[in-house]
This record gives C-alpha cells, sequence and structure tokens, in this order.
C-alpha cells in the first residue's frame, strides 16, 4: 500500500471580495461544493480502488496557529494513485482551498535553461518524474543545505542520493528539506501513540419476527436506524472542543466505495429469507425489514455512497468519546448512532493516526451474520459530506488553525499588537527603513507602535 499526503496550512477567509465573484460562495456556498468534491473522490474510488482518509489531529504542545492540523491522504496500489494530486488541487474546492502536496524525492538533475532560469528533476515516492521551476521563492530545509550557496545546491553527485521531503501546489515548489519528514510510503511522519479509539456509526438492532414458524430457531431480522442529516453540519464545534480540551486527540474518516452489485450481493440473503416468511403466514416485521433493505438498495443505486469509519484516538477514553460524540450531534439531526470504544490493550497495540488505514475498521454487533456487517458503516453522499468537511468558518470565528488572512509569523520582526483571533501581529524589521501609513481613529494605538 502507498499513499499521497495532502495538507491544509490556513482556511479561506469567505469574507473577502475574491470569493464573492464564484458561482457559490460563504460557508453555504463551501458546504455545497463538499457534495461535488465528494462525487469526485466517489468516481476516483470507482475506478481505481483508492482510499480517501481525512484527518484532524490537536497537538496541545504546538504553537498558537499550529495545534490544529489537517490531513488528506490517499491510499492505494502504486498505479491506482495516478493523477490524484491533480484531482485533489484541481478539484471543486481547490478555488477556497491551497491543498498542498507532501512527496518523498529524489533529484535526478539540476538544469538551467538559456534564458538563465534553473529547473530540477524530481522522482516522487511512486517513481512519478517531473520537472519543476528552482528559483528564489522555494524554501530550502534541512542539514544538506547548511553553509551552501544557493547556486551550489544538487551540483554533487551526493545530492542525488538523499531522499527529500518536498511540498508541492501545482506546478509549484512551496519547500523542500532534507530532513525526512516524508516516509518513503508517502505518509508524514508521526510518532504519537495514542492509548484509546472509539468510533461512531449508525445503530443496529434487531426486532423479532411477528409470526413464529416452527423452525424460525430464534430468527431475528437485522435493522439500522435511518439518518436525516443538518444541512449545517460543519463540524465547529467539533473543533472548538478539542480546543477547549487542550488534549492530544485525532478526528478521522476513513472512506472507500463499496460497489451497488456488492450490496445486492449482500443483502439478498436476508431479503430471500425475510420473503419466505411472508409467502408463508404475513410478518409485518419481516415486511418492513425487507422494504428498508430495498428502499436502501435503491438510494444507493442512484446516489454515490461511501464505506466510512468515523474514528478518534485520544489517551483518555472520555475525551475520545467526546469527540466523536460532538462531531454526531452536529452532523446528525434525527437518527441515533453507537459509540463504541477499544482500549490499547485490547487492541494488542497502541493506536497512531494512521491505524486502520488499510481495511475499514468492523463495527457490527458480535451477532451479525457477515454479508451484513457493512452496513452500520454505509453513508450516502448526503450524509458523508457532512462528516466528511473541511473547515469553513464565518466572519469572527477562529479554530487553531489560522485563516488566509491571519498576520505572518516573522520570528526577526517586531511584536505591535495581538489581533481578534490572539496572533501576534508582526511587523517585519526589512521594513522599518520603508515609509508606512497607520490609520485609525483616536484612542486606536496608532502612536504606540510608531514610539517603540
Amino acid at each position: 500500500m502507498m499513499y499521497w499526503s495532502f495538507n491544509l496550512e490556513k482556511v479561506p477567509d469567505l469574507s473577502l471580495t475574491k470569493y464573492m465573484s464564484l458561482d457559490e460562495a460563504g460557508v453555504d456556498g463551501v458546504l455545497e461544493k463538499h457534495g461535488s468534491f465528494l462525487r469526485q473522490l466517489n468516481r476516483k474510488g470507482n475506478l481505481s480502488k483508492v482510499y480517501f482518509h481525512l484527518l484532524y489531529t490537536y497537538r496541545p504542545e504546538k504553537a498558537k496557529g499550529e495545534k490544529l492540523s489537517i490531513s488528506l491522504i490517499a491510499s492505494g496500489h502504486e498505479d491506482a494513485l495516478v493523477h490524484t494530486k491533480e484531482l485533489i488541487q484541481n478539484s471543486s474546492l481547490s478555488p477556497f482551498y491551497n491543498i498542498i502536496s507532501n512527496e518523498y524525492c529524489n533529484v535526478i538533475s539540476r538544469e538551467t535553461e538559456t534564458s538563465n532560469e534553473t529547473k530540477i528533476v524530481l522522482r516522487n515516492h511512486l517513481g512519478y518524474v517531473k520537472t519543476y521551476a528552482f528559483d528564489g521563492s522555494i524554501k530550502c530545509t534541512g542539514e544538506y543545505f547548511r553553509g551552501k550557496r544557493r547556486e551550489d545546491y544538487f551540483r554533487d553527485a551526493a545530492s542525488h542520493e538523499i531522499g527529500y521531503s518536498v511540498r508541492i501546489i501545482g506546478n509549484r515548489i512551496l519547500e523542500i528539506s532534507s530532513e525526512s519528514t516524508v516516509g518513503a510510503n508517502g505518509l508524514l511522519k508521526c510518532d504519537k501513540e495514542y492509548q484509546y479509539r472509539s468510533t461512531l456509526s449508525k445503530r443496529e438492532f434487531f426486532v423479532q419476527p411477528s409470526v413464529i414458524l416452527p423452525d424460525d430457531n430464534d430468527l431475528k431480522y437485522y435493522k439500522i436506524a435511518e439518518w436525516k442529516m443538518n444541512d449545517d453540519a460543519r463540524l465547529y464545534n467539533m473543533l472548538r472542543l478539542m480546543q477547549g480540551l487542550d488534549t492530544p486527540v485525532t478526528f478521522m474518516r476513513l472512506r472507500d466505495v463499496l460497489p451497488i452489485k456488492e450490496l445486492r450481493n449482500r443483502t439478498s440473503m436476508k431479503a430471500t429469507r425475510s420473503s419466505s416468511s411472508i409467502s408463508v403466514n404475513r410478518d409485518e416485521n419481516a415486511e418492513e425489514t425487507l422494504k428498508q433493505y430495498n428502499a436502501m438498495i435503491e438510494n444507493y443505486e442512484c446516489s454515490p455512497h461511501f464505506r466510512m469509519n468515523i474514528v478518534s484516538f485520544a489517551d483518555d477514553v472520555d475525551v475520545s468519546e467526546l469527540i466523536v460524540d460532538a462531531a454526531g450531534a452536529e452532523a446528525v439531526e434525527s437518527g441515533s448512532y453507537t459509540i463504541r470504544s477499544i482500549s490499547h490493550e485490547e487492541n494488542g497495540d497502541k493506536f497512531t493516526v494512521y491505524s486502520n488505514m488499510e481495511r475499514p475498521i468492523d463495527v457490527a454487533l458480535p451477532e451479525v451474520i457477515n454479508y451484513l456487517r457493512f452496513m452500520p458503516t454505509l453513508f450516502l453522499l448526503e450524509e458523508a459530506q457532512h462528516l466528511f468537511v473541511l473547515p469553513a468558518l464565518f466572519d469572527g470565528e477562529s479554530i487553531e488553525i489560522p485563516k488566509e488572512t491571519a498576520p505572518t509569523y516573522d520570528s526577526n520582526g517586531m511584536k505591535i499588537a495581538v489581533d481578534e483571533n490572539g496572533y501576534d501581529v508582526i511587523f517585519p524589521i526589512s521594513l522599518l527603513k520603508k515609509h508606512a501609513f497607520l490609520a485609525g481613529v483616536p484612542g486606536s494605538g496608532k502612536t504606540f507602535p510608531a514610539r517603540h
């Protein structure tokens, strides 16, 4: 299994004028675009057997604005992941979010063209070879670059043996590092381990036949609670809860596609049993169960659908359960859900943010037969899009990942204020020799930065 890792550094400030010209703007518009985005992922999953994972990770020891990290990961075989980066970075969400690709690369060559434009040729962890411009805007970090002039980078043979962690958006390199922050399999390195895992799924229940036949042998009908989603859900309350708890926690959505043919195969045996009961004597519970199964199949035939695990990891079981409960409480308007937790002792090993990525987690009750165990984690697009969602904030709202308009931190700058979201406003030292215009009403603090 190989991976393609993406992350967000900032979230859009939807109050900006540049978003007003889009066909769907504001928070409601962004939430609508998530539906189109999930349709694209559904199609990719159907065609290529690629799984998609969305992770929110909160680390309280990080600096302000860096405590919450958001990662989108695609997993599959090498050939299946072709064009995944282009799909993610040019999706219906790309006008709002700069989704950065993180790749493990080797430098094949450095080339200087007649126009004095320097290019480097990279081969990433999936074997894809691509040429990028190498200019002064690219941040270069790590031991290899220390003490070297920029014009000497990648000219020695040893530099071509190093594995670099490269951050890319579109055709542009943002940063290249000789420190290994991305593994050779494409996953961002993370050494944090958790003691508990909690999962949220649709509630399961059994109903007795309303007509008992001699050969029923304790027959029960298996059903799943139906959900109605909150159309305004965006998991903001869950993200604020993460911030309020101020403890290490990861919230994760795992998704893959269950083909409708497989869905029919898995439910046909149960439907046949129910039908046989009806033919002998009218069994209203059997009819209701069969009606639910038929309606489910019809819904999934005409709508994209996903097998989805909704998971949180934490070092405290109460915290782990609070996080998934917050997600369910915001996203589900009516219908019931079940939360199940497991400790690292029961699991046999501690959990990481990448636990359970290679196969869906089986959360069904022990007595459920094999061909129906997928049902608690099967979701229509209309259900999935309120749980598989990137942050969309109203004006004045903030979380522990900055908006694009938040001040840029400069370690060599001068702190002149703190904004309404708690971020330091830094004035770069390099700009002190330039003219500046400070605007504000009397008493707003114009004189203070001028004096200090």
